[in-house]
């Protein structure tokens, strides 16, 4: 009997299922949405000949409040960065400290501002600068940092251990998710009995839900949900699929259209029940060198949902994963009959050096995606998953405006007071430059959507 890790049918990035859309979050520390208000508080800069001029003085003042990553197990709450710094239009760049825990203030009387913040681990071996593009119209900022320097303490993990009893004799595969996780594994079945484990369960009271398949890749047969289960240490859990809790699931279409021939597509649809992640319900194939496919996805009935459940779903398609994708996610609680369509595919940025020393430093070109709400940069660079620089710059809407072009150029930061050389990128790695284009959500259901295409190459100085 093997145990039940999270498997090819992966859990979605906790990171890309926030924001407006509830998706603006990114692997690697994504960049949480601006919101708009009038807040002041004291600026503190570091490393200054003078002090800048008061807020009163100055005019208007930016809110920078920076958080760690949202987990199931602990409430966003405010962390400060590293690092960071600011400056006004192309004016020189200033050090910033917090004025308190994750929140930092700087005046403005300029058109528009930059701020840097680095999210580096106590190694310097997991870095991360973001670069946020704005303008004074933007007067306050959330940003949600990286575990590299906000990083929790490893929660228990937990074992469930069981029978599952009265499922289809057909039954082969058992999905199982809660709001920490989605797994999926084959299970071994005797008549209407299967036993199963699920490891990495951690400590609280969770939604947990169950489906049995015939086949990895065929509908969900039965469901059950277990409401409010008290989860304190290893547990024998038997599931009836015929029992309270349990329903045939119903089903609602999904047409996906504007697909490339030679597009691998990954349609992944959770219900998340209680927290951000839940069971897999989405559909498991998809017919290839079509360019218009009609898949489903499994739904539960009104009378078994509470009012926060949702359907969130992320579904990609891509030439090749390191060149690039176009996505569709959604999240919304009512089950409804999709009709979709892909972004095409961007064409390839254009990316320079501008510099080598002291580190290597990127200008990149690329064209604005119309009606988008924001543009991102990602360079990349690192020997391997527990060493790796990033740079994460992003423009909001409003910053682009009327422009068809988008020129990006990585600035000097190293002769600012407390930065670090290791966190540039050194000239001997080959680095990845991704940019990403949003598109303003839009709805669906009772809801909302949101395409992003992205196109990328790697560079070697």
């Amino acid at each position: 009997m093997a145990p039940l890790h999270s498997s090819s049918k992966a859990r979605l990035d906790l990171a890309l299922l926030v924001a407006v859309a509830s998706f603006a979050a990114v692997a690697t520390g994504g960049v949480g949405c601006s919101d708009d208000t009038d807040l002041s508080a004291l600026f503190v800069e570091a490393g200054a000949a003078t002090a800048p001029p008061s807020p009163a003085d100055a005019g208007p003042t930016i809110t920078v409040t920076s958080f760690a990553p949202a987990r199931t197990t602990a409430p966003p709450a405010k962390a400060s960065a590293t690092w960071a710094a600011y400056r006004l239009d192309e004016g020189d760049w200033h050090a910033l400290t917090p004025v308190s825990e994750g929140t930092y203030t700087f005046p403005i009387a300029n058109a528009r501002w930059t701020l840097a913040l680095v999210c580096a681990s106590p190694d310097d071996e997991l870095t991360t600068v973001y670069l946020h593009h704005r303008t004074n119209a933007t007067a306050a900022v959330d940003v949600t940092l990286d575990d590299a320097c906000t990083p929790l303490a490893p929660a228990a993990e937990l074992t469930f251990t069981g029978s599952l009893v009265n499922i289809p004799t057909t039954t082969q595969w058992l999905d199982f998710g809660y709001a920490r996780d989605s797994r999926g594994v084959a299970i071994a079945v005797s008549g209407t009995t299967g036993t199963y484990e699920v490891v990495g369960i951690e400590p609280g009271t969770w939604d947990l839900a169950f489906g049995v398949r015939d086949e990895a890749f065929l509908p969900i047969t039965r469901f059950v949900l277990r409401r409010a289960e008290v989860v304190t240490a290893d547990e024998m859990l038997n599931v009836d699929v015929a029992g309270p809790g349990s329903f045939v699931p119903g089903t609602a279409e999904m047409k996906l259209h504007a697909l490339v021939a030679h597009d691998t597509v990954t349609p992944r649809v959770f219900y998340a029940a209680g927290g951000p992640f839940g069971i897999d319900v989405g559909p498991q194939d998809v017919p290839d060198l079509e360019p218009d496919v009609t898949l489903s996805y499994s739904t539960v009935p009104a009378a078994s949902q509470l009012a926060s459940d949702r359907y969130r779903g992320e579904l990609t398609a891509e030439q090749d994963r390191r060149t690039g994708s176009r996505t569709i996610t959604f999240d919304f609680h009512t089950a409804a009959d999709l009709d979709m369509t892909f972004l095409p595919d961007p064409p390839v940025p254009s990316v320079t050096i501008v510099g080598t020393a002291p580190y290597v430093r990127f200008e990149t070109k690329f064209p604005v995606l119309a009606d988008a709400e924001r543009h991102e940069v990602l360079a990349t660079a690192g020997k391997n998953r527990r060493s790796q620089l990033a740079w994460r710059a992003t423009y909001d809407a409003i910053h682009v405006g009327s422009a068809s072009e988008l020129d990006d150029v990585m600035p000097d930061l190293s002769a600012l007071p407390g930065w670090k050389s290791a966190w540039g990128i050194p000239a001997d790695l080959t680095t990845s430059v991704l940019v990403t284009a949003y598109e303003k959500p839009r709805p669906v259901s009772d809801g909302t959507m949101q395409r992003t295409q992205a196109k990328g190459l790697s560079i070697t100085p």
